[in-house]
């Protein structure tokens, strides 16, 4: 008799981790918390004094040039000699018309020497740059937002004729397109993130974040805004790993509907992932943990070292406050732009000390 019961409790087992497996393939969460994290390095960053921007957001490195950029208080991009750390030119014509654009939603960089490209959502268009172009400040190609794409609102290009998004209104994550809308392929859904059930417009919003591609175009990431997750798609293969933390706890929200549809409202305004960079044989994430008032305030700001297995590797602390940043592995340095009312600039770290 004991032995009866003890296999209907394998098949039991078994049965449910066939059922788990069915609902989540190619889904895989990793959770690391504080204690895990094995090295801490405190650095203290150079901040720059670039006077051309007011208001920096973005920033990358391309080439030999770093790259600023604004949103429509005159130009929009800002390039400067990497070594000599000097001004260069602007670029990004602010406006509506042909080749303009009036503010930079994401930025990433381009497949071809020297392009970059962004997304305007204001003019709802895609716009190619690229650092050599010094004919004009226009962007050398601007595709519209087509009514198949309205619910896009993140991208990054994969081939000239495809690239990789989220969308407001799919269950899925990742969305694979070409520019005339139509989907290529989907990875991973929303409802991965909750035990509770919700609509994938719901989950889309407590969810959202920031999607960033590798220079290969193999990986493509999502780190959380409102929520410390970061999950990161193999093309290739398909698979999804999700990493979760520090604090690896569901943003607390309500439902609205005072604009006609279920809306979330979620309580805390607390900031966790703003940015992620996909490097040679780890990943980088730019992490806050605190409200904008209270980054302001305390002016620290941490990134995160993980393999690609999702091992937390390293934490580095930095002395600033930071809005985005990028890295440069071949001289170990995070180029970021601080987040300060008064005087925001570019703030250089290096990481091998």
């Amino acid at each position: 008799m004991r032995k009866l019961s003890l296999l209907m409790c394998l098949l039991l087992l078994f049965s449910c981790t066939q059922e788990k497996e069915e609902v989540f393939p190619n889904y895989e969460v990793k959770v690391f918390m504080r204690d895990d994290i094995p090295n801490t390095k405190f650095l203290k960053g150079e901040k720059l004094d670039f006077g051309e921007f007011l208001e920096p957001r973005y920033i990358m490195v391309n080439e030999d040039y770093i790259l600023v950029c604004e949103n429509g208080l005159n130009d929009i991009f800002y390039v400067y000699d990497k070594e000599a750390l000097t001004y260069v030119k602007s670029m990004g014509k602010d406006g509506f018309g042909p080749g303009e654009i009036s503010r930079s939603n994401f930025l990433h960089k381009g497949l071809s020497k020297g392009d970059f490209w962004v997304y305007d959502n204001e003019g709802r268009t895609f716009n190619k740059f690229n650092l050599y172009n010094d004919t004009n400040k226009l962007a050398v190609n601007q595709i519209k937002q087509t009514d198949a794409l309205s619910s896009v609102t993140n991208f990054v290009p994969i081939t000239d004729s495809t690239f990789m998004a989220m969308a407001m209104d799919s269950e899925h994550k990742f969305l694979e397109y070409n520019w005339n809308g139509g989907l290529i392929n989907t990875y991973g859904k929303w409802e991965h993130m909750s035990e509770e059930s919700f609509s994938s417009f719901i989950l889309f919003v407590v969810n959202q974040g920031k999607l960033i591609g590798s220079a290969d175009r193999i990986f493509f990431g999502i780190c959380g805004v409102q929520r410390d997750y970061i999950d990161i798609l193999n093309r290739e293969t398909g698979k999804v790993l999700s990493i979760r933390g520090p604090e690896n706890i569901d943003p607390e929200f309500e439902i609205s509907n005072s604009r006609g549809f279920d809306y979330p409202l979620i309580e805390s305004d607390k900031i966790y992932y703003r940015g992620l960079f996909f490097g040679k044989s780890s990943i980088f994430a730019l992490y806050c943990g605190f409200t904008d008032k209270e980054s302001i305030e305390k002016q620290e700001s941490r990134i995160f070292e993980f393999d690609y297995r999702g091992n937390i590797l390293n934490q580095y602390f930095l002395d600033n406050s930071i809005l985005s940043f990028t890295v440069d592995e071949e001289e170990k340095k995070f180029y970021c732009v601080s987040f300060h009312e008064e005087d925001p600039n570019v703030v250089l770290f290096s990481y091998d000390e």
